[in-house]
């Protein structure tokens, strides 16, 4: 979770469920002034756990930043989507109208989404036409 990050980024490529490739790259700044280029962006579909449940959810307009070194949550992109952050001793929870939707854990000085993405399925499939016949039949 960054409160400095205008955008959520990824470095995972193979991440997202739905993707377009920027016609340029897009200059980002980093906090520590560092400038990287986004790549495209897309959707990523997450197992999220709050309160011991998963919930799935999906984290929209995520920028792929191909030379990033970890995953960015940008605090500034949840609020401006009318969620509430509530800041506990160790942990943040997400709300959306009164319900919680996601939960992020301190470890160390750094807060991580308690959850895991859900790369998409890729099926590699070979067929001959004959066999496309078949299965349309």
């Amino acid at each position: 979770m960054d409160s400095g990050a205008f955008h959520h980024m990824t470095s995972d490529r193979n991440l997202f469920e739905n993707y377009k490739t920027f016609d340029e790259p897009t200059p980002i700044e980093l906090g520590n002034n560092t400038i990287m280029h986004a790549k495209g962006q897309g959707s990523i579909k997450m197992d999220l756990k709050v309160y011991n449940k998963l919930i799935n959810g999906i984290l929209t307009n995520i920028l792929y930043v191909p030379e990033l070194c970890k995953n960015l949550f940008s605090i500034g992109k949840v609020i401006s989507r009318n969620l509430t952050l509530q800041f506990q001793q160790d942990e943040v929870i997400i709300f959306k109208q009164s319900q919680p939707i996601m939960t992020v854990t301190r470890r160390n000085s750094l807060y991580y989404v308690n959850g895991l993405a859900i790369p998409p399925l890729q099926v590699n499939l070979t067929m001959t036409s004959n066999e496309v016949q078949i299965w349309h039949e």
